[in-house]
């Protein structure tokens, strides 16, 4: 099995494997940021032109892992603008299609909650079933 996973909360995870299910991790289309050089110009003029990009190198951002980092990015604001979220997702889609091991994909995954809408417009485009990871496990009622 082959999954996309979504999370604009984890920056710069590489291709990790578990248990022989290889899990592509594209983070909050900071993936984006590795590519060649006129993509990664173009995604970083777009997030940074949106104020997607916030730097606080006193004061630093405590991330949900705990870390600290002097640079922010909430790919949220993207879903507001439609013209340059559907650019950078067909940049991304592109590289998806272009990868080796593209037809082992069969399934898109988000993080809750920031990575459920790219992950719902790259499943949607892929024509493949999306699901979502939730950062804690859901309790259930009554126990």
């Amino acid at each position: 099995m082959f999954y996309i996973f979504f999370n604009s909360n984890i920056l710069n995870q590489p291709l990790r494997k578990i248990n022989n299910v290889v899990i592509l991790i594209i983070v909050g289309l900071n993936y984006l940021m590795k590519l060649d050089n006129k993509i990664s110009k173009r995604a970083a003029e777009i997030l940074i032109d949106l104020k997607c990009v916030s730097f606080r190198p006193k004061k630093q951002f405590k991330l949900t892992s705990g870390k600290t980092s002097p640079v922010y990015c909430d790919c949220r604001k993207l879903i507001s603008f439609p013209q340059e979220r559907n650019e950078l997702i067909e940049m991304g889609l592109r590289r998806i299609q272009e990868s080796k091991n593209f037809n082992k994909i069969n399934n898109v995954s988000g993080g809750e909650s920031a990575g459920i809408p790219f992950a719902t417009m790259i499943a949607e485009k892929l024509n493949l079933p999306m699901t979502y990871i939730r950062k804690v496990k859901k309790k259930i009622w009554g126990k």
